[in-house]
This record gives C-alpha cells, structure tokens and sequence, in this order.
C-alpha cells in the first residue's frame, strides 16, 4: 500500500507545477534524458528523451526557449549529483578501511 501513496503523492505534485521534460510522463521520476537530437533549423530541435527508470520514450519538436529550459534542468540535476558524489566520498574518506 506503501508503494501506491507515494505513486499518487508523486502524481498529485506533477499537476501542482508545470511539467519539465526531466520528468517522466509514465512513472514521473526526474531521470528523463536526451538520447539523440537533431537540429531542425535555427529555431527547433527533434529530440528522443528516454528515462533511465522506467525505460520509457518519446520524441518531441522542442522550440529554442523549451530546449534551454530543459538544458538548464539537465544542468541542475548534474550540479545535485556532482554536491551527492563529493559528499559520499568525504563520508567514504573518513571511515575505517576494513
């Protein structure tokens, strides 16, 4: 039953806040990333997003203004995993080896 709150509490957040495209459509974890892209021409790019939890994708037309959003997503979440890395190796630095 656990399982099911979180999945609806996770689902009642998304319908609070615009959707960013780091966000999966089917399972709604923040791992969605760009797998290829084309641009089209000077105002839109074709992307594939999968998600690295789910396995899900999908293709999309992203205009220039929606692709720098998501990249500045793509961003922060890799600043939040570089801060977790550094810490987890401090963490790991300090512990007896054994």
């Amino acid at each position: 039953m656990q399982w099911m709150t979180s999945r609806l509490m996770r689902a009642l957040r998304r319908c609070d806040r615009p959707r960013s495209l780091v966000e999966c459509e089917h399972c709604g974890r923040d791992f969605v990333i760009p797998v290829a892209w084309v641009d089209l021409d000077a105002e839109r790019w074709w992307v594939r997003l999968r998600c690295g939890e789910c396995g899900s994708a999908r293709e999309l037309v992203l205009g220039n203004e929606e692709a720098r959003r998501y990249e500045a997503d793509l961003d922060r979440g890799t600043r939040e995993i570089r801060r977790s890395m550094s810490r987890l190796r401090r963490e790991g630095s300090g512990s007896p080896a054994g």
